[in-house]
């Protein structure tokens, strides 16, 4: 992969980043979902090349344990919900209770689940926030530090609405940061080809 080409997917995915944000509040949610899922792919393909090119993997390992961290903690979410709600769905019409009881118990599931999904966003977000620092470091374009720190600040505050303003703004910085991004001044050495060892091999 040449490195334009992993600059320009990665621009390429976070902008997708954004336009599935913006299906998904018009009301397709399947497509926001199918749409955000291959702009993230885009973008670790992307920061895995550029983890080479600069001879940082942590720049991708980073990243991908963040990503592995948002979905470990939203399927935990799902299933938790599933076991916990479905029940007392069956209790409240079993047994009866009353709906004050079924108030606190909805309550404290809801803030249990809350919790649990708030830490891994902050946790997935930190690393995400390693990964990017690492990258701005080694490019000299800041803003993949100022990008992953608004993720960051933006997954802290998710609980209000600017959480989720400040994560779509970081989605937008990720974009302007690939497509600021010059190749690096020294090329990436390459390995060798097949038939370059066989060549070596033929004179040895």
């Amino acid at each position: 992969m040449e490195f334009n080409t992993a600059r320009n997917l990665g621009f390429a995915g976070a902008i997708l980043l954004v336009l599935s944000i913006i299906i998904g509040l018009s009301g397709f949610g399947f497509l926001y979902v199918v749409g955000y899922i291959i702009g993230v792919i885009l973008v670790l393909r992307s920061l895995h090349y550029l983890s080479q090119v600069y001879g940082e993997r942590r720049v991708f390992t980073y990243s991908l344990y963040g990503i592995l961290i948002y979905v470990v903690a939203v399927a935990t979410v799902l299933a938790m919900a599933v076991l916990i709600l479905g029940p007392l769905g069956a209790r409240w019409v079993e047994e009866g209770m009353r709906p004050g009881e079924v108030f606190a118990a909805l309550s404290a599931s809801i803030i249990v689940l809350g919790l649990i999904l708030w830490l891994g966003l902050v946790a997935g977000s930190y690393l995400l926030y390693r990964a990017l620092s690492l990258l701005a470091s080694h490019s000299g374009v800041e803003l993949f530090k100022t990008t992953g720190l608004v993720y960051l600040v933006g997954a802290a505050t998710i609980i209000v609405a600017v959480g989720a303003l400040l994560i779509v703004l970081g989605h937008i910085l990720l974009a302007i940061s690939f497509y600021t991004l010059k190749p690096p001044e020294k090329p990436l050495a390459q390995a060798p080809t097949h038939s370059t060892i066989t060549i070596q091999a033929t004179y040895e």
